[in-house]
C-alpha cells in the first residue's frame, strides 16, 4: 500500500464528499433561512457592520460569516442561487478546514499521520453535517484551525512572526462568532506556551524573543476587533452595543439570557454530543482517549500528544462550564479529536482489539448496502415519484451533478473493490463512509425537500393575501426561521408586536399593540399573522377583542404550518 499516492486519492474523495450536496437543496430549518437572509440582506443593503434580519437588526453574530454571504451571492447567485451561494462558502471552509487540519498535523507529526487525521475529520458525522450547512460555526472552525497552525509553526517550528498571521485569523475567528472564537485559539496557544516555556526554562533568551512578535499580534488582533466593536457602536448605538456584548455573550455563558434558547445545565451535554458527531469513528475515539490516558500515566506521552490532549481537555471544559450548550458548538474542536484518532490508529493499527474489527466490517457492510441502494431512485423513479406528496424542481445542471455523483461513487466503488492489497482500516473505513455520505446526500434531498422548503410551504398562505393589504399586517409571536422565510423568499420584512426591556433586552409581546390593531384604534397596522398559534388558542391571545378568521394556515391541506392571519370587528 502507497501511502502517499493511495491518501491523495482518497483525499480528493473527501473533497467530493465536501462539496455533493451544496447546491440540491433550499435552506432547511431551522438556521439556514436565517443565515441565508440575513446574508442576503447584506448583500442588498452594503451594511457590513450591523447583521439585519427583515430589516431589524440581529446582533447575536458578528457580521464576519454574513459578509462572505453577501460576496459569495454577490458573485455566484446567478450560477448556484442564493441559498447555494451562502452554502458555497460553507464548502470552501470546510475545504479550508481539511487543509490546514492535515498541514498541523504533518508539522507536530508526519505525513501518514496527516492523512489519517483529515481522512477521518472528513468522514465525522458531526463534520460532514455542519460543513453543508450556511451557519457561522463552519467560519469560526476554519479561522479557529488556522489560527492554531499558524501558533503550531511559532511554537514547533520556531516561526516567530507567524504570530501575526494567527492574530489575522484569530481576528477572522471573532468576527464570525464574537469572543468564542479568540477562546478557542486562546486554550491551544496557552497550552503551547506553557510547554513552550516549560521547555526553555533554562534559556531565557527562547522567550524574550517571542516577546516583540506576540505584541505585533496583539496589537493586530485589538485593532481588528476594536475597529469592529467601536462601529457597532457608532453606526448601531450604544443600546445594540450592548446587546451584542452582554446579552449574547455574557448572558449566555452566565445563563442570564435564558430566554435565547439553548440553555442546557448538564455538564456531560458534550461527552454524548461527541458520541454522535464522531460518528462512525467514536469506538476508535474511546480508545484513543484510553491510549492516551494510559500513555500519561506510565510517562510515555511525548510532547505533540500532550498537546493535543491539553487543547481538547480544557476546551471541552470551557464549553461545558457556559450556561448556553448546543451541539455544533463542538465543531471547531473536531479536527483535534481527528488529529488524536489519527495517532492512535498509526501506533495501534497492526494490535487493534478483535472487537473493533468487528465493528469496522459490520459498518462497512452496511454503508456498501447505503451505497449501492443509491442507485435505485435512478431506475425506478416513476414508481418512487407517485409515493412522495412533492417532486422538487432542481435546474437541469443541478441534476447533472447529482447523477454525477452516483456515477462518481460507483467507479470508485468498483476500484475499491479491485484494491485487493487494501489492509489499512483507516483508508477503507474513511472510503466506504464517504461513498455513503455522498449517496446520502445525493437522494436525501428528493424525498425531504418538500417539508423542509419554506417557499413552498408558504406560498400558498401568502397567495391568499391580497398585495394591497400586506403593508398594513404586523406578525405575532414569528420564529426567526419564519420571519427569514417571508424576507428570503418573498421580499417582506415582516414587523412585530414586540417590546423590549432597555435595560436586559428581554423581548415579550405587546398585548397592547394588538389590542389597539384589533380595536381599529392603530395607526399603521390592521392585521395580524399568528404564528405557531391553532385556531382555539386565539381567544386567549385577543382578550375581549372581536375578530374574524381571512387566512387559516392549518386549513391549507397539504402544506402545514401555524399561520393565522385575523382581523378586529369593531362593536
Amino acid at each position: 500500500m502507497n501511502i502517499k499516492e493511495d491518501g491523495f486519492w482518497l483525499l480528493l474523495v473527501v473533497a467530493l464528499l465536501a462539496l455533493i450536496g451544496i447546491f440540491n437543496h433550499s435552506a432547511w430549518t431551522p438556521d439556514e433561512p436565517r443565515v441565508v437572509a440575513i446574508s442576503l440582506e447584506m448583500s442588498r443593503t452594503g451594511n457590513l457592520i450591523v447583521p439585519h434580519l427583515a430589516g431589524e437588526p440581529f446582533l447575536e453574530k458578528p457580521p464576519g460569516y454574513f459578509m462572505l454571504g453577501a460576496l459569495s451571492i454577490k458573485m455566484f447567485s446567478w450560477l448556484f442561487g442564493v441559498t447555494g451561494a451562502v452554502r458555497f462558502v460553507s464548502f470552501l471552509l470546510a475545504i479550508g478546514t481539511l487543509f490546514f487540519s492535515y498541514s498541523l498535523t504533518k508539522i507536530l507529526y508526519n505525513r501518514r499521520i496527516a492523512i489519517f487525521a483529515t481522512l477521518i475529520l472528513g468522514t465525522f458525522l458531526g463534520f460532514v453535517d455542519n460543513t453543508h450547512r450556511a451557519i457561522v460555526d463552519v467560519g469560526l472552525g476554519f479561522f479557529s484551525i488556522a489560527a492554531i497552525w499558524a501558533f503550531v509553526l511559532v511554537f514547533f517550528r520556531g516561526k516567530r512572526w507567524y504570530c501575526c498571521y494567527a492574530a489575522l485569523f484569530a481576528s477572522a475567528a471573532f468576527l464570525c462568532k464574537g469572543f468564542i472564537g479568540i477562546i478557542f485559539i486562546a486554550i491551544a496557544w496557552f497550552t503551547m506556551v506553557c510547554m513552550y516555556i516549560y521547555e526553555s526554562k533554562k534559556d531565557k533568551g527562547n522567550l524574550t524573543s517571542l516577546i516583540m512578535p506576540h505584541f505585533a499580534a496583539l496589537v493586530i488582533l485589538v485593532s481588528i476587533c476594536s475597529a469592529w466593536m467601536l462601529a457597532l457602536w457608532h453606526f448601531g448605538g450604544k443600546d445594540l452595543w450592548y446587546e451584542w456584548f452582554m446579552v449574547n455573550h455574557v448572558g449566555r455563558l452566565t445563563g442570564s439570557a435564558a430566554g435565547k434558547g439553548h440553555f442546557r445545565p448538564e455538564w456531560y451535554y458534550y461527552l454524548e454530543t461527541l458520541s454522535f458527531y464522531c460518528l462512525p469513528w467514536t469506538p476508535a475515539l474511546l480508545l484513543s482517549i484510553y491510549a492516551l490516558i494510559k500513555s500519561v500515566l506510565k510517562k510515555r506521552c511525548i510532547r505533540q500528544d500532550a498537546f493535543i490532549g491539553i487543547w481538547i481537555v480544557l476546551s471541552v471544559i470551557v464549553l461545558s462550564i457556559s450556561s448556553t450548550k448546543r451541539s455544533l458548538y463542538i465543531y471547531p474542536l473536531l479536527p483535534a479529536f481527528a488529529i488524536l484518532m489519527g495517532t492512535f490508529f498509526n501506533n495501534f493499527l497492526s494490535s487493534l482489539p478483535k472487537w473493533y474489527s468487528i465493528y469496522n466490517k459490520c459498518f462497512i457492510t452496511l454503508a456498501s448496502i447505503i451505497t449501492v441502494a443509491s442507485v435505485i431512485p435512478f431506475f425506478a423513479w416513476n414508481i418512487i415519484e407517485k409515493q412522495l406528496k412533492y417532486t422538487p424542481f432542481y435546474p437541469p445542471k443541478i441534476i447533472s451533478i447529482s447523477f454525477l455523483s452516483i456515477i462518481m461513487t460507483i467507479a470508485a466503488l468498483i476500484y475499491y473493490l479491485r484494491k485487493k492489497e487494501y489492509k489499512n482500516v483507516v483508508f477503507n473505513m474513511s472510503f466506504i463512509t464517504a461513498l455513503a455520505f455522498i449517496a446520502i446526500l445525493t437522494i436525501t434531498p428528493y424525498f425531504v425537500e418538500g417539508k423542509k422548503d419554506m417557499e413552498l410551504t408558504l406560498k400558498p398562505f401568502i397567495d391568499r393575501i391580497p398585495i394591497e393589504q400586506r403593508s398594513q399586517i404586523a406578525g405575532w409571536n414569528f420564529s426567526e426561521t419564519m420571519l427569514s422565510g417571508f424576507y428570503m423568499y418573498f421580499d417582506w420584512a415582516m414587523p412585530q408586536l414586540i417590546n423590549t426591556d432597555p435595560e436586559t433586552f428581554a423581548m415579550t409581546m405587546d398585548e397592547a399593540r394588538l389590542r389597539s390593531i384589533l380595536n381599529g384604534t392603530d395607526d399603521e397596522f390592521k392585521y395580524v399573522i399568528l404564528e405557531r398559534t391553532k385556531e382555539e388558542d386565539i381567544p386567549a391571545i385577543v382578550g375581549n377583542n372581536n375578530y374574524k378568521i381571512l387566512v387559516d394556515r392549518n386549513k391549507i391541506k397539504k402544506y402545514k404550518r401555524n399561520l393565522i392571519l385575523i382581523e378586529g370587528i369593531n362593536p
